[in-house]
């Protein structure tokens, strides 16, 4: 109840602050939750939906008519680009990954069904209570109503018709060998761009101080 209230106080005093343009509202969440659905628990552990099927609700009166639903899947990195092209900067926008939604809420216009959307749960290795290190990343690919999650070890991945098990319960990388195989290759190409685009760690020397303040939160050994 308090942030609810909390939250509607900042939309109120935001909406009276907007331009002319209004005041768009974007509800969304950075992951879902799991409840025993695979085995599992909590969240940052797969990339079954039930961890990365999150809502992403759009309101701007006057612009976005309400209570259409697009029935194409979208992805959390086509938030930035639609918020820039709200605010008037669709050439701020260049060499983003994600799309923007604009189009699709206000006039209609069709999204690509069959976009491939790259899925990522960072892994953590939890070796006590206060300390972890990471792992690669477990990534999955979502293209049309195919996903595949990728297993670890360099075991074949598995393979879900989400159209006709949203459950994601019947494994048919067996059957669909071939759809397994360039689905994977899509994950490994995304790989290699990001590992790309990845930024040199910094070389600075933590003073002492800074180095015993980091241990006694479990941040270094």
């Amino acid at each position: 109840m308090y942030a609810d209230a909390s939250v509607g106080r900042l939309h109120a005093a935001c909406g009276k602050r907007s331009t002319g343009r209004g005041l768009l509202t974007i509800v969304t969440s950075d992951h879902g939750e799991a409840f025993g659905e695979h085995g599992r628990t909590g969240h940052n552990r797969t990339v079954f939906d039930e961890e990365v099927r999150v809502p992403l609700i759009l309101r701007w009166p006057d612009r976005i008519v309400p209570g259409q639903r697009i029935r194409e899947p979208v992805h959390l990195v086509d938030v930035l680009p639609t918020i820039l092209a709200a605010a008037g900067t669709e050439h701020g926008a260049a060499g983003l990954a994600g799309v923007d939604l604009l189009p699709a809420v206000i006039a209609g216009s069709g999204l690509d069904p069959e976009r491939p959307l790259l899925l990522q749960r960072p892994q953590l290795k939890r070796r006590s209570l206060y300390r972890s290190h990471k792992r690669p990343p477990l990534c999955g690919v979502r293209r049309g109503k195919w996903k595949l999650v990728e297993s670890r070890g360099g075991r074949r991945g598995a393979l879900f018709d989400l159209q006709a098990d949203p459950g994601e319960t019947r494994d048919l990388a067996g059957v669909e060998r071939e759809r397994t195989a360039h689905l994977a290759a899509e994950i490994a190409a995304w790989r290699t761009v990001e590992a790309a685009r990845a930024p040199a760690p910094p070389h600075e020397t933590l003073s002492d101080d800074a180095r015993q303040k980091l241990r006694a939160l479990g941040y270094v050994d």
